[in-house]
C-alpha cells in the first residue's frame, strides 16, 4: 500500500496485512530512491470523481454510495466503445432468461 505522510496512516504498518511505502508529499510526489511508490494512481481516480460529482452540482449523503459504485463500474466496464455491450452482458449475467 502506498499512501503519503498523513500521520494517520503510520498505523497501517501496525496491521501486518501488506508492506506500506510513504511518500513525503512535501518533497517529492514519487520516492526518489523508488519510482514505483507514489500516490498518483489514487490521486488521479480520487480527481476523476470529484469531476463526476461537481458535474451532478451536488451530491446528498443518501446518493453518494449509488455514485460510488457508477463510478466504480464506469472504470471496469465504461470503455467508450463497449459501454452499451458491458451494460447489457452484465444485465443478462444478473438475469438470465428463463425458459
Amino acid at each position: 500500500m502506498m499512501t503519503d505522510e498523513w500521520r494517520s496512516y503510520r498505523r497501517l504498518q501496525r496491521l501486518n496485512r501488506f508492506r506500506h511505502r510513504a511518500v513525503n508529499h512535501g518533497l517529492h510526489f514519487v520516492d526518489p530512491t523508488d519510482p514505483a511508490v507514489h500516490t498518483q494512481t489514487i490521486e488521479n481516480k480520487n480527481g476523476q470523481l470529484k469531476d463526476m460529482i461537481r458535474r451532478r452540482h451536488s451530491v446528498v449523503d443518501q446518493i453518494l454510495s449509488s455514485l460510488l459504485k457508477e463510478f466504480n463500474w464506469r472504470e471496469r466496464f465504461g470503455q467508450r466503445n463497449m459501454v452499451f455491450y458491458n451494460f447489457w452482458s452484465q444485465v443478462a449475467a444478473l438475469y438470465p432468461c428463463q425458459r
